[in-house]
């Protein structure tokens, strides 16, 4: 399976291509998201490794999406993850945590919704989600970010979370890629 973006990058002209394997000693869940999948991605932005290094990631200390759910003031999210199955709901469950992670870890971001699949589709492996490149919405603005999430074997708990938090997405972009403003 091949992928090739055909779209300009985000506020970039230069493009080149990259190929990824998941051997790679510096690899990262998004460089293992790819390597799954046997992906080449040509006109990839040259800046986006950038944001997306080892060393950029967050690993959980604290996995918060269960605690969410089981606030009181949560019934009903409770009720409508109860309403998806399967992907939809690891997906769902999984951008859970990647909002309450951000939220924790990125100084004045409040982040109050999640597109995992908005620049690239999610990918998953087992129990294992990667959203190589979604977007947070947090006070009107869209911010790149790409998260692996484990799940346990039922699919309703995160059990190991990473996230790496990346560029502002450009408002002129938001309509392409599904990104709503400020409602």
């Amino acid at each position: 399976m091949r992928l090739t973006a055909t779209s300009p990058a985000i506020g970039s002209s230069v493009f080149h291509e990259r190929t990824i394997s998941a051997a790679q000693p510096d690899a990262t869940p998004y460089d293992a998201a790819i390597a799954v999948l046997g992906i080449s991605l040509e006109t990839e932005r040259a800046e986006e490794s950038d944001w997306r290094t080892a060393e950029n990631w967050v690993t959980a200390k604290q996995l918060r999406s269960a605690l969410v759910l089981q606030d009181p003031r949560s019934a009903q999210a409770r009720a409508a993850l109860e309403t998806v199955t399967g992907l939809d709901r690891r997906e769902q469950l999984c951008a859970l945590e990647a909002m309450e992670q951000v939220g924790v870890h990125s100084q004045g971001l409040r982040p109050d919704r999640l597109v995992p699949y908005a620049l690239k589709t999610t990918v998953q492996r087992g129990m294992e989600l990667y959203a190589p490149a979604g977007a947070v919405r947090s006070q009107g603005d869209w911010y790149e970010i790409a998260y692996r999430c484990l799940l346990n074997e039922a699919g309703d708990r995160v059990m190991d979370f990473q996230f790496v938090l990346g560029p502002l997405v450009p408002e002129i972009l938001w309509d392409d890629h599904g990104l709503a403003a400020v409602q």
